[in-house]
């Protein structure tokens, strides 16, 4: 909850003189429009242009960072162009990094059946755990 603020400005004894009130709703407003807002940066009217502060002479814009996608990035701190790009370009390294955790199953032939069978550990011998029940129930 906001209060009215009141502002003083010292006289030239020193003392504080109240010199306006700001009511709340106006000191609402003045917190609410600076809330969420980049302290680095300075909005410009045209969203097209490039702020100053990081565009530096000489250095050309530096592409998108998602394949197939050419548009330039105009905000030198961001990888992507979009919101669309950086969702394709967070979903294809996941599938990367799924890809990179899978184990890789190699063939093998189980020992009471004779069937080929696939298995991600090395010390596998039967197919499954049922092969294994009979050839234990047999001997």
């Amino acid at each position: 909850m906001i209060h009215d603020v009141k502002v003083f400005k010292p006289d030239k004894n020193g003392k504080l003189v109240e010199v306006s009130t700001i009511t709340s709703t106006d000191a609402s407003n003045i917190h609410w429009s600076n809330f969420k807002t980049d302290i680095n940066r300075i909005p410009l009217k045209d969203p097209n242009k490039i702020h100053p502060k990081y565009q530096h002479g000489g250095i050309e814009l530096k592409e998108c960072a998602e394949k197939g996608c050419t548009t330039q990035v105009s905000d030198p701190r961001r990888k992507t162009c979009s919101k669309k790009c950086s969702d394709m370009r967070v979903h294809r390294k996941q599938m990367l990094a799924k890809n990179r955790r899978k184990k890789k199953k190699t063939k093998f032939i189980c020992k009471h059946c004779g069937k080929p069978y696939m298995s991600a550990r090395k010390n596998s011998v039967y197919c499954i755990p049922g092969c294994h029940k009979t050839t234990l129930t047999k001997g």
